[in-house]
């Protein structure tokens, strides 16, 4: 029965390197920040008016309403392909990055 347990803990220390520790440890930290904020930011406004314009009119309309529109873009794509608002869509995408981030800073910080 020990040697199960044992097992078990030698692979989960193998998978579980500092940048997979880091990443899931973002996710958390993410949920969190968003289950408890109450509503957007200036900027996340101007990010979901900028993918609903690009889901209506198209990329020059989005591109006149903010001249950097690719994450707003993005966030229009992922809210068509998978159903999700576009507010949600956001939060998805900046939770992914971020946490993507923060792997590929410890990995160079343990390259280092």
């Amino acid at each position: 029965m020990l040697s199960s347990y044992s097992s078990l803990f030698n692979r989960f220390t193998v998978w579980a390197t500092p940048a997979r520790v880091a990443f899931i440890a973002s996710l958390a930290i993410s949920w969190i920040a968003i289950s408890t904020s109450g509503s957007l930011n200036k900027d996340g406004m101007l990010y979901v008016d900028t993918a609903r314009v690009f889901l209506d009119e198209g990329f020059n309309a989005a591109r006149m309403t903010f001249s950097w529109p690719f994450l707003p873009i993005l966030m229009g794509l992922v809210s068509k392909l998978t159903g999700l608002g576009l507010e949600t869509s956001g939060h998805l995408l900046n939770t992914l990055f971020f946490a993507g981030a923060c792997g590929l800073m410890v990995n160079c910080a343990k390259r280092m």
